[in-house]
């Protein structure tokens, strides 16, 4: 099995103007979502198409997390949040209660979006990896890292 290369050029290159990488740090936290996918690209580059479904997916939720968090505020209900995130386990809109918390919070249909049934399959493919010793492919690997983008980008619009 070949190592994970954390500094190749892939880590150091700009996203959105911003130099990203593992190395160097992020220049922002808002970034991170895209830093991750670009970290998911590298590593498919690198034939490691587990650990990029998995980063993929880290970068979904992440970039959920503030979307939520953005939800707490825009709704006046910081005061909430704290209590609501106790009750959760952590902060994929593929699983149904977290999806619908942040439809009731945006009043957004999130399954109804056109990028939904691949967000779905790619977080099904990451939890077959973690949690039961499943295999990604690169085309798996591909698929992640598009359904994230989507989602991201998404998220971002609103």
């Amino acid at each position: 099995m070949s190592k994970v290369r954390l500094h190749s050029p892939n880590f150091s290159r700009r996203t959105n103007g911003h130099r990203v990488g593992v190395s160097h740090g992020f220049s922002h936290p808002d970034h991170l979502p895209s830093a991750l996918l670009t970290i998911a690209q590298s590593l498919i580059d690198q034939e490691h198409f587990n650990i990029s479904v998995v980063t993929s997916h880290m970068a979904c939720e992440v970039a959920a997390e503030r979307a939520l968090d953005a939800a707490y505020t825009a709704k006046q209900l910081e005061s909430l949040r704290e209590a609501v995130e106790a009750l959760m386990n952590g902060h994929n809109l593929a699983n149904d209660k977290h999806r619908k918390l942040y439809n009731a919070l945006t009043g957004t249909e999130l399954e109804k979006q056109p990028f939904w049934l691949r967000f779905k399959a790619a977080s099904e493919k990451r939890n077959s990896v973690v949690h039961k010793g499943g295999h990604a492919s690169k085309a798996d690997a591909e698929a992640a890292l598009n359904a994230g983008r989507e989602l991201i980008k998404y998220l971002n619009q609103l």
